[in-house]
């Protein structure tokens, strides 16, 4: 059982309510398989106790609320009208006793009004790597359903799924290279390709043994080798090539434009979620993040940062391009000053 907190937001005011001397928002129980049903949960729990109807805006941030872990979501309301005690106190001027941490609401307030500006806003480039991922995708259930009539564990080498990696790499890597803007139809360079290709080799190994163990998991379990070999690979087929097809396009994207960003002397880069009710725990506070290329924070906050990964990097040569561009409603990084 989790906690949520919906932070209602409604011109340039949040929603709370004093309980035992301490400012609090709504704040309810809730289990959920998935982070679609955040918008519902959330409209329920400012209904039962604020008397307001609320739409989702984005999960800002989990955090530990004594021994729960809790969701902090933003929300808003056209509703003036609340419940008993509740109040709408303005941001600029928040009381000093809060149920949660006051950067917390600031920061939910920041990623609220990056939602609203950017609500539209899409991966520049998510048409042509989700095409890559899913050719690769088609090609490699192809290629592992031939493996079914080989009855064979001896995987040592399988240079044609490993091929099949490499070439989704380097095509992904391309448009990495046009989001920098440096040339529409991009060739890549021997750096660059020969990074990409080692990527590739180190998943294909990866995958490789994932597959290695669970036809070795299967075995154990009493199955025969024919029995073991299908059911591993359609495991494998639903769950590793899927995700691969979904995430190392985007991995290789980004890998790509890190070093033309270098190259060509780009300082920043700003980071992007989907701004839906489906980004993660994991992206969510990194939206509107920025960071100064090639450091620490940099690489820890580079797409895919996890399987299924739908979020960006936008790149500037400036702090003021970055402003301009994606106004003041950005979170500067450590180092990012220095």
């Amino acid at each position: 059982m989790r906690v949520l907190i919906p932070l209602v937001y409604k011109d340039d005011r949040v929603l709370l309510k004093q309980v035992d001397g301490v400012w609090t928002p709504p704040t309810g129980e809730f289990s959920f398989s998935s982070e679609k049903e955040l918008p519902q949960h959330a409209s329920e729990i400012t209904k039962l106790q604020a008397g307001v109807p609320s739409t989702f805006a984005s999960l800002t941030e989990v955090r530990s609320l004594g021994e729960q872990e809790a969701y902090v979501v933003a929300v808003t309301t056209s509703v003036e009208d609340v419940g008993e005690g509740w109040q709408w106190r303005p941001l600029s001027l928040l009381p000093d006793a809060l149920a949660l941490p006051k950067e917390s609401i600031t920061n939910a307030t920041r990623i609220l009004t990056r939602v609203q500006k950017n609500a539209n806003a899409v991966h520049p480039f998510q048409k042509q790597l989700q095409r890559i991922g899913a050719q690769y995708q088609a090609e490699a259930n192809r290629f592992l359903n031939t493996l079914q009539s080989r009855q064979s564990t001896s995987l040592v080498e399988w240079p044609e799924y490993t091929e099949l990696l490499k070439r989704m790499y380097v095509e992904a890597g391309k448009y990495g290279l046009q989001l920098l803007n440096v040339v529409k139809q991009a060739d890549l360079s021997d750096e660059i390709k020969a990074l990409l290709e080692s990527l590739a080799e180190e998943l294909s190994e990866s995958q490789r043994q994932r597959l290695l163990e669970l036809i070795e998991q299967y075995i154990a379990a009493g199955m025969t080798l024919e029995e073991a070999l299908q059911k591993a690979l359609t495991v494998f087929k639903n769950v590793n090539v899927y995700a691969a097809a979904r995430t190392a396009p985007n991995f290789a994207f980004h890998h790509a434009a890190t070093i033309v960003a270098i190259e060509e002397s780009v300082d920043y880069a700003v980071y992007h979620t989907a701004r839906d009710e489906r980004v993660c725990p994991q992206c969510a506070p990194r939206e509107g993040k920025v960071v100064r290329i090639d450091t620490s924070p940099y690489y820890e906050n580079l797409p895919a940062i996890h399987p299924h990964c739908r979020c960006w990097m936008l790149f500037y040569t400036s702090l003021d391009e970055v402003r301009e561009q994606e106004g003041e409603e950005v979170a500067p990084a450590e180092g990012v000053f220095s």
